[in-house]
């Protein structure tokens, strides 16, 4: 018979046990309600931007429409033989499809107005100070939004502007063509959506300037408000489409941020809801759940996931540590530390197996100019992607990518012939001419591939000074471009049986000789 301290102590456990699968059965399902709670408000505001995106796109390339067809006519139609209203009607036929066009106006170079829509006889008036007039006196901006104004035409209404130049065959300024929006357009269509009662609709301009906002902290749509230095901005302009959760830079409440470009303007919509105002409800029930649970197992709950985040916390660090002593932090490839450890490993299962052992060094091109022409914030991005590119060429289990220092990077190809090695290298070197950079920022990397067999107790040393050499080869050939040296030299008498046919069947080539002159 079991002594009373030990059947006190098993039916404690059985306590224990029994309100712990309570709690466990109840925060689940709690859980549950609130991760079916979140997951319907984020569904909804995706809906409400990708809805409203397409929405203010579609009207403003209809305004844009109207503005190419003017400024094509006012080019290369014969204006003076025309009267004033069919002359108007050449100039403006398009702008009959757009809704929210307020108006439309064709203005010299001085900034006089020359034509008006629905005005044959033109209203007088200069507009060289505005915005939309300036940019496109100094270059061609197609087309340019402007920053909010009241407008003058229509009873200073506020409003934006798209407008495009209007340039000779020579390229000289002939004028502007704009075409004036009222911001009731983004006011009414964002008054339709609905994203809870705290929650946001926002268009802001690539400048930090705010169009409309809806709701607005001073009834008017925080029309002009500049938020370009706070937090939030900065994340939409950087980030990558991803939501974020945040204090708003207006009022201070926290919301769940999504956003998007508009189109091909410089516009940003963002669409947000509030925590507080989705999480409410579930709190609720959470409290009262807590409520009648009692003292005693919420104190057990509370031990159990104090223990929990405990162990969770060392994990984390230990994963944390581990990561860092063989990881690169900017391109999540093997560091350096790795890849001469991997490079060792590499070497003596190919000098075991008398198979061939190739491996990249890949160097990006002029990158000292790129990071004093757009900054380190650009750089580190470049490398980011650079790295993205060859993670995805190294594709199989024992192929080592690493970041070998600096924007110098390397590509470990166990059982990899000259010919497979070349092949990989022109794959990554193409990739990364076209998926890297951007029209005024190429970006260009050199691949040096060395390719040859070990002998048992040699190192990789040599394979490495070879890659190192083909890099500065590649580059005084002109650069973007892939170099091969190959050093295979076996002996009759250890011919590898693998040689060249691990190359052919995970990376097909062509000759090396081939590759080499790429």
């Amino acid at each position: 018979m079991l002594n009373p301290d030990v059947r006190r102590t098993y039916a404690l456990a059985a306590i224990c046990v029994g309100v712990f699968l309570s709690l466990a059965v109840a925060a689940f399902l709690l859980w549950e309600n609130r991760r079916e709670r979140w997951a319907s408000a984020v569904q909804s505001a995706h809906n409400v931007l990708i809805t409203l995106t397409s929405d203010i796109n579609r009207n403003l390339n209809i305004v844009d429409l109207s503005l190419q067809g003017a400024q094509d006519a006012f080019l290369k139609a014969d204006l003076t033989t025309l009267d004033p209203a069919t002359r108007n009607m050449v100039l403006f036929d398009r702008a009959l499809n757009a809704r929210y066009l307020g108006v439309m106006l064709i203005l010299s170079p001085s900034g006089d107005v020359l034509y008006d829509l629905g005005h044959p006889i033109p209203r007088p008036g200069n507009f060289s100070d505005r915005d939309y007039f300036l940019v496109q006196k100094d270059a061609n901006h197609a087309p340019y939004l402007s920053r909010p104004y009241n407008a003058r035409f229509r009873d200073f209404e506020p409003s934006v502007a798209l407008s495009r130049r209007i340039s000779g065959p020579d390229g000289s300024f002939r004028g502007v063509v704009m075409g004036g929006i009222g911001l009731e357009f983004f006011r009414d269509l964002f008054a339709n959506v609905d994203v809870g009662p705290r929650g946001i609709v926002s268009l802001v301009r690539d400048d930090g300037v705010i169009v409309m906002r809806w709701p607005s902290s001073d009834g008017h749509g925080d029309t002009n408000l500049d938020i370009a230095s706070s937090e939030g901005m900065r994340r939409i302009m950087t980030g990558d489409g991803q939501p974020f959760t945040m204090d708003g830079a207006v009022d201070g409440v926290r919301r769940h941020y999504f956003y998007d470009r508009v189109g091909q303007y410089p516009l940003r919509l963002v669409v947000a809801f509030a925590v507080d105002d989705v999480l409410a409800p579930w709190r609720r029930q959470a409290l009262a759940f807590g409520a009648i649970s009692g003292a005693s197992s919420l104190l057990i709950i509370l031990l159990v996931i104090a223990l929990q985040r405990a162990l969770r916390k060392e994990r984390l660090v230990s994963a944390r540590l581990e990561n860092l002593a063989t990881t690169d932090w900017l391109t999540g490839l093997a560091n350096r530390r790795s890849f001469d450890e991997n490079l060792i490993m590499a070497g003596r299962r190919a000098a075991r197996s008398g198979a061939s052992l190739s491996l990249l060094m890949i160097d990006a091109d002029r990158f000292k100019l790129l990071n004093d022409t757009f900054g380190h914030a650009k750089g580190d991005e470049v490398l980011h992607q650079i790295g993205a590119v060859i993670a995805a060429a190294a594709r199989r289990a024992d192929d080592v990518a690493a970041r070998y220092g600096g924007e110098e990077f390397a590509v470990i190809l166990p059982a990899t012939g000259a010919a497979g090695a070349a092949r990989v290298a022109e794959g990554i070197r193409a990739d990364i001419e076209r998926q890297v950079g951007r029209p005024n920022m190429p970006v260009s990397v050199s691949i040096g591939v060395a390719t040859g067999h070990l002998l048992t107790g040699q190192d990789a040393e040599g394979l490495l000074a070879a890659a190192d050499k083909a890099v500065y080869e590649a580059k005084a050939n002109g650069r973007n471009r892939v170099a091969v040296r190959n050093l295979t030299e076996t002996p009759d008498h250890r011919r590898p049986p693998d040689a060249g046919t691990h190359a052919a069947a995970d990376y097909t080539s062509e000759d090396p000789r081939t590759a080499q002159a790429v």
